[in-house]
């Protein structure tokens, strides 16, 4: 589920058609105040090598994980980790293939979501799905 640019700057008000009234597939956002923008679906990069056996089990559908930018990271400069919903846990992290625009947009200050869709795979190695949305603001 990814979003096309004429979507994308409509629903965010800087599009000449979207003029800010919500089209395009924004909706309200539980983090409060703003709406939300879904950016990508993608799974959990590296899930085997975090906490992400042990904790995948007690996720639900509808969580809201943490998202923590890592620029310092030796790997990928453009790193994203995601966390369980307390940010106690590392679960892997947003693909290197799939971070570039959504680290571009938090390190611009922008405010992002993401939500556990499904949890599938083996027990020792979790496949995690989940979809990652801008908050736009009110």
């Amino acid at each position: 589920m990814s979003t096309s640019r004429r979507t994308f700057l409509a629903a965010a008000g800087a599009g000449s058609a979207g003029l800010g009234l919500g089209i395009g597939g924004a909706s309200a956002s539980a983090a409060g105040g703003g709406r939300s923008l879904p950016l990508l679906s993608t799974h959990l990069a590296g899930t085997e090598r975090y906490e992400a056996p042990a904790h995948a089990p007690a996720l639900a559908a509808g969580d809201r994980l943490q998202l923590r930018r890592e620029p310092e990271h030796s790997y990928d400069a453009r790193a994203i980790s995601v966390w369980t919903p307390d940010g106690q846990r590392k679960l892997g992290y947003v693909p290197r293939v799939h971070n570039q625009a959504l680290a571009n947009l938090m390190d611009a200050g922008v405010a992002a979501e993401s939500r556990l869709r499904v949890v599938r795979g083996t027990p020792e190695r979790p496949d995690i799905l989940l979809d990652v949305a801008i908050v736009l603001p009110a």
